[in-house]
């Protein structure tokens, strides 16, 4: 079985990953990511067959129940992370606090072209100081139109118009996938979400590396943003603390 089906196993046989397991059940297993590109950094990967190898982008399309399914568990992940942080003295034990920091500083959703088969849900902090994050292109995967947040994905939600784009045109198909990313992140189309490989590839490739914490722009020196990052992630957490991403050496 080739890497790209490494989530598979991990549904087939959840013993053999229980090292990084955080929680297993009927629908989904959760886990932490092998290769964190953050602080804290889980996976929600459910078990189904009739889903698991659906496109993350099209997943939910009238599937409300399975949002909402899906929904509660990366709200158990969100829990999972804040309690985590709180255990090691990186978040202050205060309700507020953590509310707070759930909705401002955790992002949640999807690669719009996986590098696993498996679908996958991302739920992670967004501090992106992680051994890690090597080059221009993790950092931007996950902080462009590239990805997909999960609330955008909710088929009733007021973010989601279904649409797509797939077309190297111009001009809005006549299919099934016809829309593309709006400008929320990065402006490649007049679209809700794009689904153009190129398109996508370019995007990561070609969109400046602006810091994820004061918007400042570095271009394409990957080196400067990654120094920055580091200063504003010591403001932000007390770096005397156990730092390690995910809790792994």
């Amino acid at each position: 079985m080739s890497f790209a089906d490494a989530f598979q196993t991990y549904i087939n046989n959840p013993e053999i990953c229980k090292k990084i397991t955080l929680y297993n059940d009927d629908t989904v297993i959760i886990i932490k990511d092998m290769f964190p590109k953050s602080l804290r950094h889980y996976l929600v990967i459910p078990k189904s067959p009739a889903v698991t190898h659906a496109h993350p982008l099209k997943v939910f399309n009238d599937n409300v129940k399975l949002y909402d399914i899906l929904e509660d568990y990366v709200q158990l992940t969100k829990q999972y992370i804040t309690d985590d942080l709180v255990k090691f003295g990186l978040l202050e034990d205060d309700p507020e606090t953590i509310k707070q920091f759930k909705q401002t500083f955790i992002q949640c959703g999807v690669h719009s072209i996986p590098s696993l088969n498996n679908l996958h849900i991302h739920v992670m902090t967004r501090d992106f100081n992680s051994p890690r994050l090597k080059h221009k292109k993790h950092f931007n995967s996950f902080n462009t139109r590239f990805f997909v947040d999960f609330e955008d994905l909710n088929p009733i939600g007021e973010n989601n118009n279904t649409e797509y784009s797939d077309s190297n045109s111009e001009n809005l198909p006549d299919t099934e996938y016809s829309s593309g990313s709006d400008d929320s992140r990065t402006e490649i189309s007049n679209y809700k979400f794009e689904m153009n490989p190129k398109k996508l590839h370019d995007l990561v490739k070609s969109t400046p590396l602006k810091c994820c914490y004061c918007g400042q722009s570095f271009g394409n020196s990957f080196s400067q943003l990654k120094k920055h990052l580091t200063v504003e992630f010591a403001k932000k957490f007390d770096t005397s603390k156990d730092i390690t991403c995910n809790g792994m050496t």
